[in-house]
């Protein structure tokens, strides 16, 4: 029987002995000790035996090899929910804005407001967007006008996003289009 099949109690610095012993035998290349718990046969467990590997693969940078792998798609996953993120609250802003705007048409208020200068004040983005193209089709104010009649506010912009895509513009463009509408019935005539 060898001396590194026997069960070993050594301390550390004298496995490291054991250890460049083997390395420095001649048909040891390539191979190391490691680590043996052979308690298959109901052995105590806490005696370790050596055995010799004989594993030549190098695993030196696997991690490396798949953690770029894995860091690319787990980028874009992080920067579409940022994007995602950005266009959300840049659409309930314009929302916001829209609804502003349209509440203070139908109260009554001489002279009436401007629309489109409430939209573009109140209307506070994230990201970089474009002026806000207000619409108020249909009736302008609600002075004169019917019974039950109602004032519709539309808006539309377009905002870009902060983590560009690494993707053909033909797939997914660099902005996106919000739009927004906010109808109220004039609460006078």
């Amino acid at each position: 029987m060898d001396r590194l099949d026997q069960p070993s109690s050594h301390s550390g610095s004298s496995l490291s002995a054991v250890g460049q012993d083997c390395r420095q035998t001649g048909d040891s290349h390539g191979r190391r000790l490691v680590p043996w718990q052979a308690n298959r046969f109901g052995d105590k467990g806490s005696i370790v035996s050596w055995r010799i590997s004989t594993d030549t693969r190098d695993e030196r940078g696997a991690s490396a090899v798949e953690f770029a792998l894995v860091v690319i798609p787990l980028l874009m996953v992080v920067a579409g929910i940022v994007n995602f993120g950005v266009a959300f609250a840049n659409q309930l802003s314009l929302d916001n804005a829209v609804r502003q705007a349209a509440r203070a048409s139908v109260v009554d208020v001489t002279p009436a407001p401007d629309v489109g200068a409430i939209v573009t004040s109140e209307f506070n983005p994230i990201s970089t967007s474009t002026a806000p193209l207000v619409d108020t089709p249909g009736i302008d104010s609600c002075d004169g006008s019917a019974f039950g009649a109602s004032l519709t506010v539309t808006a539309e912009t377009t905002t870009d996003f902060i983590f560009p895509w690494p993707l053909p513009e033909s797939v997914l463009d660099d902005e996106i289009t919000l739009t927004s509408e906010a109808r109220f019935q004039c609460e006078f005539s």
